[in-house]
């Protein structure tokens, strides 16, 4: 990367592209040959590598440039600022790149608007169609593999499973990145098939995990079918065994966020709030069943010869209204002084109405 593309592009060196690499050279007629070179992180140290001349180097390189390209255009859409302000600066490297893809034959110009493509099936939401940009790529880069110098030769059903390896590793890429990101995407914002109106859907975090699952056996059978000429132990063990790890450390680690983040269910809400409804719900029968309380007592009182002032409470009046005169004794006769108008009726009867003026 740094002898094509100078020392500032060494940090761009990834996982991702050294398994290119290793792809491209597992399918060469011939093994890269070896080379040596200063190690970045101790200087001193002179570490072996392969031949950055090598159609393995150069391949791998140019694909790594133009993806970074394409990861930067991606957060400029998303309206990351260091993206848009550090993707023209690149522009001189990645038509650098262009030009070995050019020389090697490859023809990877359909990786060109990926960014539009990616924001478009994001705006529709549909969380099956979240991954095919992604998918797509990988796919396209892989499916260039038989058409540089030096590969073996390929059947038509060889080639197909080669391109279908890569669909499949850039479905898992993308859907271990939304399970591991799923935290940091709930927090700002940002598109994440495993959200649903920026709230976590547990349908929809499981339906990623199975995604990456069945990628990982399509990786299996995939790599099964080609014609390695080395590194398959290599390859089974990166693209199975540690990929498969990676995904069930990140589904765990989701799942683990979701309990977390939404702790169970209490049906003590449910509960009150029924029993709030059927307090108003006997509350709205019994105001509507007939008189209350206060309309109960004038009509029984009315009966006290007009001397309501000694009706202080229903169930005096109601007792008297039985014949039971003592139903009176508790009533309040203040003010009957003046209750001319009470002969034979309730304060007659009354004994704390010994005051009153028809007593």
């Amino acid at each position: 990367m740094g002898a094509d593309y100078g020392t500032l592009t060494r940090p761009l060196v990834s996982v991702d592209a050294v398994l290119l690499g290793v792809v491209v050279d597992a399918l060469q007629e011939e093994a890269a040959s070896l080379a040596s070179c200063r190690c970045p992180i101790a200087p001193h140290r002179h570490r072996t590598t392969i031949d950055h001349d090598s159609t393995t180097m150069r391949f791998s390189a140019a694909a790594q440039v133009l993806l970074t390209d394409q990861w930067l255009a991606d957060r400029a859409t998303d309206g990351r600022a260091l993206a848009r302000i550090s993707r023209p600066l690149g522009a001189r490297t990645v038509r650098r790149a262009w030009g070995v893809l050019d020389a090697l034959g490859a023809d990877l110009t359909g990786l060109i608007g990926l960014e539009r493509r990616q924001e478009a099936v994001e705006a529709a939401g549909v969380m099956e169609d979240a991954s095919l940009p992604s998918e797509s790529a990988v796919a396209l880069v892989f499916s260039q593999i038989p058409q540089l110098p030096g590969c073996t030769r390929l059947t038509p059903s060889q080639e197909d499973a080669l391109t279908r390896l890569g669909a499949a590793l850039g479905t898992i890429v993308y859907g271990v990145d939304a399970l591991e990101d799923l935290e940091d995407d709930l927090r700002s914002g940002a598109f994440n098939p495993c959200l649903r109106e920026g709230v976590i859907d547990r349908d929809r975090l499981e339906a990623t995990a199975a995604m990456v699952q069945n990628s990982l056996a399509a990786i299996k059978d995939s790599l099964s079918r080609l014609p390695l000429q080395r590194h398959r132990e290599l390859l089974e063990n990166i693209l199975v065994e540690r990929q498969a790890r990676k995904a069930d450390k990140a589904a765990d680690a989701a799942r683990a966020f979701i309990a977390a983040a939404q702790p169970p269910t209490s049906r003590m809400p449910r509960t009150f709030a029924a029993l709030w409804a059927m307090l108003l719900t006997m509350w709205g029968i019994l105001t509507m069943s007939g008189e209350g309380d206060e309309q109960r007592r004038q009509r029984q009182c009315s009966d006290c010869g007009g001397c309501d002032c000694c009706c202080s409470s229903v169930l005096d009046c109601s007792s008297r209204d039985n014949g039971d005169a003592d139903g009176c004794e508790v009533c309040d006769c203040d003010g009957c002084s003046t209750c001319d108008a009470c002969d034979g009726g309730c304060c007659a009867v009354c004994e704390c109405c010994g005051g009153c003026d028809c007593g």
